[in-house]
């Protein structure tokens, strides 16, 4: 997917993650997707959990984050039921579920770590490997106070996306521009070209879903 920044590894995490049709291992056609990217203006604090060992295609990153982890716990005392809860809730992230309420648990003990521990309310967000993404990628969720203070719009593409179930390929339509406060879309030539014979291999014969 990485080859020759083909499928850049965030872009291809990010439909993974917002698109239902990505998802589906069943799903046949072709869909249009907008992806953006932000820049942080200032370094961020971010919260990481020891992650579970359940992902099959860890990323570097994540990799380091854990070897981290574990060398904190070895020279730290860290309490048994600490550890037990952070392993825990470490496994219910790492979870598949099919809908937005099953995330309760989740999405209570982020709310803790964000708003009410002493140690940690202070930190901008949290980073947690991509479950649809079999860990390949990371998400970064932060406060919206230090998203409307920090983050600053840099770039978007428009992307078609084919998939006959379990094959997958996307491809760079265009790029924005801002010119003025307002956003034009200007054809990327270039790799249209260069993506156009592996894409047609995939998409022949499918039909947009949007």
């Amino acid at each position: 997917r990485k080859g020759k920044d083909i499928m850049p590894a965030p872009r291809y995490v990010a439909l993974l993650e917002t698109s239902e049709f990505a998802k589906d291992q069943e799903s046949v056609g072709i869909e249009r997707a907008t992806c953006s990217k932000w820049i942080s203006c200032s370094d961020l604090t971010l919260i990481s959990l020891p992650f579970s060992d359940t992902y099959k295609r860890p990323c570097e990153d994540i990799k380091l984050i854990n070897k981290t982890w574990q060398e904190y716990t070895e020279q730290n005392n860290i309490s048994e039921e600490s550890l037990e809860l952070l392993e825990y809730m470490s496994c219910e992230i790492a979870k598949r579920f099919d809908n937005s309420q099953e995330y309760f648990k989740v999405a209570h003990f982020v709310y803790y770590l964000m708003r009410i521990h002493p140690v940690t309310k202070e930190a901008d967000g949290m980073i947690y490997p991509s479950v649809p993404a079999e860990g390949e990628g990371f998400n970064v969720v932060l406060k919206p106070e230090v998203v409307d203070r920090y983050l600053m719009f840099d770039n978007a593409s428009l992307c078609y996306m084919a998939k006959n179930k379990m094959q997958m390929k996307v491809m760079t339509v265009n790029h924005a521009r801002v010119d003025d406060g307002k956003i034009e879309y200007i054809d990327d030539i270039q790799n249209i070209e260069a993506a156009q014979e592996w894409f047609d291999k995939i998409a022949s014969g499918l039909e947009f879903r949007n």
